[in-house]
């Protein structure tokens, strides 16, 4: 599912916020990826930096989870790059 797709996704009901956080995260592969962290909106980019700020490495789940390059790059759009 591509940034928009989730978004709208999102804002319409169908999928949740953490959902919605990890397939952002799993695009964020290019600076277009990136740039797409601008059309998110307001509500999805507190829950995405609250998401960043608690997310730990080391305790992923066995599904598809966002790689350290993947939560780095979002930590760094976001002004978080000095959480844990």
């Amino acid at each position: 599912m591509n940034v928009k797709t989730t978004v709208e996704s999102y804002y319409s009901g169908r999928i949740t916020s953490n959902y919605a956080i990890v397939s952002i995260l799993l695009n964020l592969t290019s600076q277009d990826g990136v740039n797409e962290l601008n059309d998110i909106g307001e509500e999805l980019q507190e829950a995405m930096k609250k998401y960043l700020q608690n997310y730990d490495l080391s305790n992923r789940s066995t599904g598809k989870s966002p790689n350290l390059k993947q939560v780095t790059t979002a930590r760094e759009y976001f002004n978080l790059a000095g959480e844990n």
